[in-house]
């Protein structure tokens, strides 16, 4: 599998489901847009090529990866796997070369996004596109990596 497919397959599974049925930025004026020119959305490999020359988004170089700035307004369709599952996160762990899934808030999102519970049908799908990105070994390291930072994070 390459990384485009499990992207393109992870956007399929995420548009099936939402962390609320509406526009959740209409809960808290789209805080999670609205950031400092550093703020963005981590792009997970082969998620660059998706979004480089579109309007209305720029993609700089951050010592994680890739990370996507937007203009604070886009299609909901257009988002980014970050933006799709945000404010929770796949936490995967490995043991005994076996992948194992936590869907959980992400520690970034604690102090200001107002979505406090979700769904159970949303987190088996953030789980489900999360088991799928997986196949692709860029992804997995992606993931793994990214778990480590923010378990680091919530240790702090």
């Amino acid at each position: 599998m390459t990384a485009q497919w499990v992207i393109q397959r992870a956007y399929d599974i995420l548009d099936s489901a939402q962390p609320v049925p509406f526009d959740c930025g209409r809960l808290c004026d789209k805080k999670c847009c609205k950031g400092s020119e550093q703020d963005g959305m981590l792009l997970f490999p082969g998620e660059e090529k998706l979004f480089k020359g579109k309007e209305g988004f720029e993609i700089r170089e951050v010592p994680q990866g890739k990370m996507l700035l937007c203009s604070g307004a886009c299609d909901r369709t257009l988002r980014p796997i970050a933006c799709r599952i945000f404010p929770f996160f796949p936490y995967v762990t490995q043991e005994n070369g076996n992948y194992k899934i936590s869907v959980l808030k992400d520690i970034r999102a604690l102090h200001y996004c107002p979505l406090q519970d979700v769904s159970k049908d949303f987190e088996r799908t953030v789980r489900i596109a999360a088991r799928n990105l997986l196949r692709d070994e860029s992804c997995a390291d992606f993931l793994l990596r990214l778990t480590e930072d923010l378990t680091d994070l919530g240790n702090l």
